[in-house]
């Protein structure tokens, strides 16, 4: 078997429409034989390259004439486990996500420890953030790590009552995925929001 028959065949084992890397495939040959093989895949157009080493399978949705090769998040997402980096979304994303707030961002934002850039996929773009600050990237995808980062958009006294149920509300449903480590963090900073919500009634 050929090394283009032996790259087609692991080829279809993978999930289409899900970005991956070509050096998963260089176990199959030499580097310039599996390039080649996926030059002849991309012709063919079994393969896109969405980014430098980066591909993915195309698939073909009902009712749409162009095939889908993954979202801009998948990609960011690929790029951050290829190097080790940790990518969570920006804090008004954040909130969003566990209904502290209603307004969903214009524009995709996400956190990193890696260096800034952006990342496309057809007309989605997505904008990573090189974080400085080390804080807000704490308990990284977690649910605790999202509700933590939605809950620093707000300060102490501006924060509804009803918002902090709400929050504790998607915290206790994944109550049962989270560490001590996790539960202790989330539990000060809403124990310090509380106690303003309950100065700034009181006095």
């Amino acid at each position: 078997m050929n090394i283009l028959s032996r790259v087609r065949n692991r080829l279809a084992r993978y999930t289409k429409a899900h970005p991956f890397l070509i050096g998963d495939f260089y176990d199959l040959g030499s580097a310039r034989q599996v390039c080649a093989a996926f030059a002849v895949c991309v012709k063919t157009g079994e393969l896109k390259r969405l980014a430098r080493g980066v591909y993915a399978r195309p698939k073909h949705i009902r009712f749409s004439n162009k095939p889908y090769f993954g979202s801009a998040e998948d990609l960011a997402r690929l790029w951050a486990k290829q190097f080790g980096y940790v990518l969570v979304p920006q804090a008004m994303e954040s909130a969003y996500r566990v209904g502290l707030q209603t307004q969903m961002p214009l524009r995709k934002i996400y956190w990193t420890n890696g260096h800034s850039r952006k990342f496309q996929i057809g007309n989605e773009l997505i904008e990573v953030r090189k974080r400085q600050n080390q804080s807000g990237l704490l308990l990284s995808n977690t649910p605790a790590g999202v509700l933590y980062r939605g809950l620093s958009v707000f300060e102490p006294r501006s924060l509804k009552l009803q918002q902090l149920q709400t929050g504790l509300r998607a915290l206790g449903a994944n109550r049962k995925r989270k560490g001590k480590n996790e539960t202790s963090i989330i539990k000060q900073r809403f124990t310090s929001m509380c106690s303003a919500i309950a100065y700034s009634t009181l006095n």
